[in-house]
C-alpha cells in the first residue's frame, strides 16, 4: 500500500469511518473486521477505527485480541470515553471487576453523569452483592437515558435476585414500551410472565421474540419449556426443530430436543441427541445428567456413570452431578463412593436436596441414626458450610474414592 501523501485532507480520514461502518452493517463480522483492518492500515493513528476493530474482535468470540485493541485505541486517544466503556464491559463480562471499576472511575472522572457509566457501575455494583447500590445506579442510568434496554432488563436481574417480583415485571414492561422492537425485551418479559404463572402471556411474548428474531435460541427453548409442561409436545418439538435448522451446532437445542423426545418416550432418539450436544459441548453438565439418566433407564449404570465421570473432569465442582454419580454409585451397590459423592455436594452446596437426600439414606441404612440426625437439622436451618460439619464417615475410605471421582 502507498504511504499517504503529504498534507491529505482529513475528509479522507472520515470517508474511511463511513466505509468502516457500512461494512460492520453489511457484511458478516470476519470479512468486515478485514475491511477494517485494511483501514487502519492506512490511518494507523486513527483510534475511532481501533474501536470499532475492538467491537467486531469482541463479537467474533476474540476477546484477548479485543481488549489489547481497546487499549491500543485508548492510547491514541485517552479521552475516547465510549472506547473505555465498551472495555470496562469487556472486563466485567470477565470478572474482572477491580479493572472494570478501574476504567469506570475514569469514565466518571471525565464525564459525571455519564448514563452508560452509571449504568455499568449498576452492573459491578450487582455483581458485588451490593444489590441496593446496584438498583440505585440503574435507575440514575434509565433516568438519564430511558431509551437503554439493557439498562432496564440488567435492573429487572437484580430486582429478581432480591425477591422484588412485581417491580421486576414494571420495569420490563416499561423496557418493552420504550422499545417494542426489541426481541430480547419479549423474551425477559416472557420469562417473567411465565414465572409469576401468566402462561398465556408469556406463550405472547415469547412467540413475539421469535418473530422478532426466528435465531433467538434462548427464547426459543423457553417457549419449548412452557409448552412441554402442558404436555404440547408436537409444539415444542416444532419450536427446537426450527432453531436447529437454523443452528445446527447449537448444543443447547439438542439437549432440549432431547428432553422432549425423552417425554415422548423416544428413548434411542432422545440418547443420540444428548450425545450430540456432548459431543458439540463436552462441558454441558445438563446433559451428561440427563444421557446418564437415559442410560440408567435401560439398565445400562455403567456406561452411565462412565458418562458422569467424564463430566466431572470438564466440572468438578458441580453438586448436580456430583449427586447424580452418587445415585449411579448406589445402583451399582458402591456405597462408599456415593457416599462420598454426597458428601463432596454438600460441601459445596450444603443445600443441595439430591445430595441431602442421598445421604441421609445412607446414614441410615448404616446404623447411623445419630449422624443422619445431625444432617437433618444441618439441611433444614440451611446451614453454612462452616456450620455444617459431618466429620468422616466411619466406614474405611474405598479405593479411588472422592478425591479423584473414581477415576
Amino acid at each position: 500500500m502507498e504511504p499517504e501523501p503529504v498534507g491529505q485532507p482529513v475528509i479522507d480520514v472520515e470517508e474511511a469511518l463511513r466505509s468502516a461502518e457500512m461494512s460492520c452493517e453489511t457484511e458478516p463480522p470476519s470479512r468486515a473486521l478485514r475491511r477494517v483492518s485494511e483501514l487502519r492500515a492506512k490511518f494507523p493513528r486513527e483510534a475511532r477505527l481501533c474501536h470499532l476493530s475492538a467491537r467486531i474482535l469482541k463479537l467474533l468470540g476474540r476477546e484477548q485480541a479485543a481488549e489489547e485493541t481497546y487499549r491500543e485505541g485508548l492510547a491514541l486517544d485517552p479521552g475516547a470515553v465510549e472506547m473505555e466503556l465498551d472495555l470496562a464491559d469487556l472486563l466485567l463480562e470477565q470478572e474482572r471487576l477491580e479493572e472494570a471499576e478501574a476504567a469506570i472511575e475514569r469514565v466518571i472522572a471525565k464525564a459525571p453523569g455519564h448514563p452508560r457509566a452509571l449504568a455499568l457501575v449498576g452492573d459491578l455494583k450487582a455483581r458485588l452483592g451490593e444489590s441496593d447500590e446496584a438498583i440505585s445506579f440503574l435507575r440514575r442510568s434509565i433516568r438519564l437515558d430511558p431509551s437503554v434496554s439493557w439498562v432496564r432488563r440488567r435492573l429487572a436481574e437484580v430486582l429478581e435476585q432480591e425477591g422484588r417480583h412485581e417491580e421486576r415485571l414494571e420495569v420490563l414492561e416499561e423496557a418493552l414500551r420504550a422499545d417494542p422492537g426489541s426481541a430480547l425485551n419479549h423474551g425477559y418479559l416472557g420469562e417473567a410472565l411465565e414465572e409469576a404463572g401468566r402462561l398465556q402471556e408469556a406463550e405472547r411474548e415469547l412467540h413475539r421474540a421469535l418473530e422478532l428474531d426466528a435465531a433467538y435460541g434462548w427464547a426459543g427453548r423457553k417457549l419449548s419449556d412452557i409448552l412441554s409442561a402442558q404436555e404440547r409436545f408436537d409444539e415444542a418439538h416444532a419450536i427446537v426443530k426450527s432453531l436447529l435448522d437454523l443452528d445446527p451446532l447449537d448444543p443447547y437445542n439438542h439437549g432440549y430436543l432431547a428432553e422432549i423426545l425423552r417425554r415422548k418416550g423416544l428413548l434411542e432418539e432422545s440418547e443420540a441427541a444428548l450425545r450430540t450436544a456432548l459431543w458439540l459441548h463436552p462441558s454441558y453438565a445438563w446433559a451428561a445428567r440427563e444421557l446418564s439418566l437415559v442410560l440408567c433407564s435401560k439398565g445400562r449404570v455403567t456406561e452411565a456413570r462412565d458418562v458422569l465421570l467424564k463430566a466431572l473432569k470438564t466440572a468438578p465442582r458441580d453438586p448436580w452431578t456430583l449427586s447424580c454419580l452418587g445415585c449411579v454409585h448406589r445402583r451399582l451397590k458402591q456405597q462408599g463412593k456415593a457416599e462420598d459423592c454426597f458428601r463432596e455436594a454438600l460441601e459445596i452446596d450444603p443445600t443441595s436436596a439430591p445430595a441431602f437426600h442421598g445421604l441421609f439414606e445412607i446414614l441410615l441404612s448404616t446404623n447411623r441414626e445419630g449422624e443422619a440426625r445431625r444432617l437433618l437439622r444441618a439441611h433444614l436451618r440451611g446451614s453454612d458450610p462452616a456450620r455444617f460439619k459431618l466429620g468422616p464417615r466411619r466406614a474405611p475410605r474405598l479405593p479411588g474414592g472422592n478425591t479423584d471421582h473414581g477415576n
